[in-house]
């Protein structure tokens, strides 16, 4: 869609797009806000994202910065909104030209800033998701009725994918929904990004993480363990990131962590994030073809 008329209201007359979304632009606009541009959202699900902004802020223990929306405004079917602006570059965009040495840095403080997350005091009398726009959020009173919930939600929107790509479906799904029932979850009542890898941070160029973004409909409340479990394998689909790269921030995970987090921590929230994105065969076959080949090995274990 054609943004010239809202810029033009903000009096942008030669607009700078900073970055671009499936369904946003965002503009620079002043030395401390941007305009971004949203298409097919509802005023109430920007107003419910402020909110959740302005209770993180409120309450962030932590060495980064997180999004801000300081105004909303409708534009017919567009909403533009006046957000803080983020310091830093794309941490892909970054990490892809540093040498190894840098690379190391910058991987250790990729691990720092995640686990800084839980940091972020936030309540919540329930589990589950915080930020879902089109359906009812799955929710639950416990930690592991969330997981559950979620993976049969997901089982089933996936199932006629399954049923030609994935022959062991069901005993994949009896075998993990097992593993849940019999696994114990700790410290599991902190805030979970849901969606942290390199595109969702801003580094500085010294290699730090200058901020985090990006919240969205896989944000929910519970253990902060599932970030590490998605950010951990993802980084295996990087060009730049080779078998050295990923042992070394395993090894610096374990150094860092100790016992706290298990290998068994972090498969289930791999194939927790397996079953979650199974439903995009159509529109990203790679992100299909990682939740199938995880979900097929994952019977063999």
């Amino acid at each position: 869609m054609d943004d010239t008329a809202i810029l033009k209201s903000y009096k942008i007359t030669q607009p700078e797009l900073l970055g671009k979304g499936a369904q946003s632009r965002t503009y620079d606009y002043t030395d401390h806000e941007v305009v971004r541009i949203i298409d097919k959202t509802s005023i109430e699900l920007t107003q419910r994202l402020k909110n959740f902004y302005d209770k993180v802020n409120s309450k962030a223990h932590v060495s980064f910065s997180l999004p801000k929306i300081l105004e909303i405004k409708e534009f017919g079917e567009q909403i533009a909104v006046i957000e803080k602006k983020l310091i830093g570059q794309r941490a892909d965009r970054l990490i892809a030209r540093l040498d190894v040495n840098d690379k190391q840095i910058a991987l250790q403080n990729y691990i720092n800033a995640l686990l800084e997350i839980k940091n972020i005091e936030f309540d919540s009398e329930i589990y589950g998701e915080l930020l879902i726009e089109n359906r009812k959020p799955i929710t639950a009173d416990s930690w592991v009725g969330f997981l559950k919930s979620s993976v049969q939600f997901s089982y089933q929107r996936s199932l006629k994918d399954f049923e030609v790509d994935l022959p062991d479906h069901k005993a994949i799904l009896d075998k993990y929904l097992q593993e849940l029932e019999n696994y114990e979850f700790k410290d599991h009542d902190h805030l979970v990004h849901g969606d942290y890898y390199f595109e969702n941070i801003f580094m500085t160029n010294d290699m730090k993480v200058s901020a985090l973004f990006d919240f969205s409909a896989l944000t929910v409340y519970g253990d902060w363990r599932m970030d590490l479990g998605g950010a951990i394998d993802w980084m295996n689909q990087y060009e730049f990131i080779d078998t050295k790269d990923y042992e070394f921030t395993r090894d610096y995970l374990k150094e860092k962590l100790g016992n706290s987090v298990s290998e068994q921590d972090l498969r289930l929230y791999k194939i927790f994030y397996s079953f979650r994105f199974s439903d995009c065969k159509q529109d990203d076959p790679k992100i299909y073809q990682w939740s199938i080949n995880h979900l097929n090995n994952y019977l063999q274990t």
